[in-house]
């Protein structure tokens, strides 16, 4: 009898055994499941407050105020709405070499956390990376694309003191008579004035030396200069309708009835140096540093996204006289690839008047 109770007993320990093992590896698998859904979980909503009580440092490659100085404090005030936690942001001024100096600092100093993101310019510091200037530290098939303001206008204008109205009046004028202002050569408001001194208009002389735009604009209202060949965005229309500069051609962006598209004075090889540098249409792009997390980078470019449609945004970018037609992230980086493929004969070219 003592037998049989010893034997039940074994039998019993050992169905319990294999209950408990079978139950063990069924803990351990809902164990391992409930693991691996916090894990995703926790990787989804790292960036739910990601900027909550964080400094969002946006460096512009430009002087406060000029166009791109401009875009970009707009851009500031706005985004922070659809960044989440809604940083405090800080415009850092680092003006030099047409937005290479604001490049260099975001390429070679910049985390890739999100926390420094830049506007160094329109299309210059671009231009400048594929020239092959020696001062770009910077690659820009490396860099994170975000969006782009797509107020890449240029106008040709001129100053009422220079009594210079019409784009026939720039031809007519004695050789070298015309001072335009740029702040490098390598940038549109320097080879746009040597293409046209070289072709139809040999009175404008290109002069350099200025910090951006809103130098340039500042020599037009002392008589320094009679005029630029610069972005459209830093110009209120209203100086145009009212006579205070006269609008002698523009790159489409801006348009004026009688007035010429800059591909009717330039043409061929001319107009494709010009475009390289000015690269019309593109705007004042935003950007990342590289190695930047992938969701982040989706997380900032839905941000921008979402700016660009804002009302109050919109309004204010319209009070300020910008023709803003925006980019996506992915539209400006097909954009720069198209610049990198630029043609060799093209560049160099480009380079020739650098190196005058």
């Amino acid at each position: 009898m003592k037998r049989k109770a010893f034997m039940l007993s074994i039998f019993v320990f050992i169905v319990l055994i294999t209950l408990t093992a079978c139950g063990g590896g069924s803990s351990t698998s809902t164990s391992t499941d409930s693991s691996d859904s916090s894990d995703s979980k926790s990787a989804s909503d790292k960036y739910a407050d990601y900027y909550e009580g964080k400094k969002l440092t946006i460096l512009v490659g430009y002087n406060p105020g000029g166009g791109t100085d401009l875009e970009s404090r707009i851009l500031a005030k706005h985004i922070v709405k659809y960044l989440p936690g809604k940083p405090n942001v800080v415009i850092q001024n680092l003006p030099g070499g047409g937005g290479i100096t604001a490049a260099n600092q975001l390429y070679l100093n910049s985390k890739p956390d999100g926390y420094t993101l830049a506007t160094p310019g329109r299309t210059s510091w671009i231009s400048n990376a594929i020239t092959g200037n020696d001062t770009v530290k910077y690659k820009v098939d490396e860099l994170e694309w975000f969006g782009s303001s797509g107020s890449g206008a240029e106008i040709l204008i001129t100053t009422k003191a220079s009594k210079i109205k019409t784009l026939e009046d720039l031809k007519k004028a004695p050789k070298e008579s015309l001072a335009f202002g740029a702040w490098s050569k390598t940038s549109a408001p320097y080879v746009g004035p040597y293409l046209l001194n070289k072709s139809v208009a040999p009175s404008v002389q290109a002069v350099t030396g200025y910090g951006g735009s809103g130098d340039v604009i500042l020599a037009m209202e002392r008589d320094e200069i009679q005029g630029a060949f610069i972005a459209h965005s830093p110009i209120d229309p209203k100086d145009i309708d009212s006579g205070k500069y006269n609008l002698l051609a523009t790159t489409g962006g801006y348009i004026k009835e009688g007035v010429p598209n800059i591909s009717e004075v330039l043409s061929g090889d001319e107009l494709k140096m010009f475009n390289l540098v000015s690269g019309p249409g593109l705007g004042v792009p935003f950007v990342g540093p590289p190695g930047m997390d992938p969701k982040l980078v989706d997380i900032i470019k839905e941000a921008y996204a979402k700016t660009v449609k804002d009302p109050e945004f919109l309004a204010e970018v319209e009070a300020q006289g910008i023709n803003f037609y925006p980019l996506t992230g992915d539209t400006v980086n097909e954009f720069v690839q198209e610049m990198l493929s630029t043609d060799k004969s093209i560049v160099d070219a480009v380079n020739e008047i650098v190196a005058e």
